[in-house]
């Protein structure tokens, strides 16, 4: 099963969605109670993860006028 992970950042980290991208992900590769060996109980929160993909703009989309977006999804 999968599921998403939003993860907000001071500003000052990051002034682009790139920069913003490659510092959390940097931040969760080295922690390893995230994923990796440490963990409660030596069990990572996660085994991988990956940052945009499938779930890139969900939080825009949520945003948005949802009427508009049923509007556009219908047309898809």
């Amino acid at each position: 099963m999968h599921t998403k992970l939003l993860v907000t950042t001071n500003k000052r980290n990051a002034k682009t969605s790139i920069e913003a991208i490659n510092y959390v992900e940097s931040i969760l590769g080295e922690d390893q109670s995230f994923c990796g060996e440490g963990g409660r109980f030596s069990s990572p929160v996660c085994d991988w993860f990956s940052m945009g993909g499938g779930w890139s703009g969900e939080l825009t989309r949520a945003t948005l006028d949802q009427k508009k977006v049923k509007r556009i999804l219908e047309r898809v």
